[in-house]
C-alpha cells in the first residue's frame, strides 16, 4: 500500500516525466494498492483550472481508497 503525495499526482495528471511519476505508473500497472488522503484530494482538485478538469480529477481520484489518519492530539 502506497500513499502518493500531491506533487506526484499533479505531475502524473500533467504527464510530466519524473521518476516519481514513473514509479506511480508502475504501481498502477501492477495493481499495487495506491491510497490518497482527503488533504491530497482537496489540493489536487483546487489545482484544476477548468470545471472539466475538476470533474476528471474528481472522478479518477475518488475511485482510489482513502486513508483516514487518526488525530494525534490529546
Amino acid at each position: 500500500m502506497h500513499l502518493v503525495d500531491t506533487s506526484v499526482w499533479i505531475d502524473f495528471i500533467r504527464a510530466k516525466p519524473t521518476s516519481a511519476v514513473n514509479q506511480l505508473c508502475v504501481l498502477l500497472e501492477t495493481q499495487v494498492i495506491v491510497i490518497i488522503s482527503f488533504i491530497i484530494y482537496q489540493k489536487v482538485l483546487q489545482g484544476a483550472e477548468l470545471e472539466q478538469r475538476f470533474e476528471l480529477f474528481r472522478n479518477y481520484l475518488r475511485a482510489l481508497p482513502f486513508c483516514h489518519p487518526k488525530h494525534a492530539g490529546g
